[in-house]
């Protein structure tokens, strides 16, 4: 009980880990600066018709799911934990609504992510929900594990990287390599899914194979370019820019 103990009070001051799990969902790895007025208002936008869409039809599951989308990503901006959670706990209540008539992945998947956000606002309550996390990211996974790209495996692989180990936590870093392979078989297409594996590699000091991969990188982004348009993307893509370049300086220092 005492390891326990120690393992938690070493952990809690950390709990930061949960602000970077988040933002490495969807861009895959950390943000880099802060996110532009412009994109500011694009997600708050798309959350509010969201928001209201759904709460004009809430019976209705695929407004359900785009809410829960969007909060999510609207959370991910949010400048204080009253606002995020404030953004979070309405799509988690959607969220659960829809997953009491119906398990759908989506349902999982939006629920975890969200329930992300809320856990970003809470110390010692952090570690319970990211229990319920990882049980909701397999939900999803086992239903339809190409949703969002290879969003599930993705998302599994950033938790159990970014998490404290056992006994404070789920941390795993066989189970986030594991995870990372199966986001890129599933979804080979998507830059994402490799910048999220490139920055596994480098945390295990795999140069090796984190050079190997690098190298591969740019034509899977160039490539990947032509399917991944949209304001939505366009904002994606800035991101993984500066992930790009910030993954290839680490590696670039790791190698001299």
């Amino acid at each position: 009980m005492k390891t326990i103990t120690r393992r938690l009070e070493e952990t809690l001051p950390s709990m930061l880990w949960l602000t970077a799990w988040i933002l490495t969902l969807h861009s895959a790895t950390p943000m880099c600066g802060e996110p532009a007025d412009e994109e500011r208002v694009f997600f708050r936008t798309r959350h509010q018709h969201a928001f209201e869409a759904y709460t004009s039809e809430r019976n209705n599951p695929e407004k359900a799911i785009a809410y829960a989308f969007a909060a999510f990503d609207w959370a991910e901006l949010a400048t204080e934990n009253d606002q995020r959670a404030g953004i979070a706990k309405p799509a988690i209540k959607a969220c659960r609504q829809h997953l009491a008539s119906s398990q759908e992945a989506a349902a999982n998947y939006y629920l975890a992510l969200n329930l992300g956000q809320l856990a970003r606002t809470k110390w010692l309550g952090a570690l319970k929900i990211v229990n319920e996390m990882e049980k909701r990211f397999h939900n999803a996974r086992n239903l339809d594990a190409t949703l969002d790209h290879g969003g599930p495996d993705r998302a599994l692989s950033r938790l159990y990287l970014q998490a404290p180990s056992w006994p404070a936590s789920i941390g795993n870093r066989k189970k986030a390599i594991k995870h990372a392979k199966a986001a890129i078989a599933t979804a080979p297409h998507y830059p994402g899914n490799y910048l999220s594996y490139l920055e596994i590699l480098l945390h295990q000091n795999a140069r090796d194979e984190a050079n190997k991969l690098s190298r591969s990188l740019p034509a899977i982004m160039k490539a990947s370019r032509e399917e991944l348009k949209s304001d939505y993307w366009r904002f994606t893509w800035n991101q993984w820019e500066k992930t790009w370049k910030s993954l290839r300086d680490q590696l670039e220092e790791k190698s001299n």
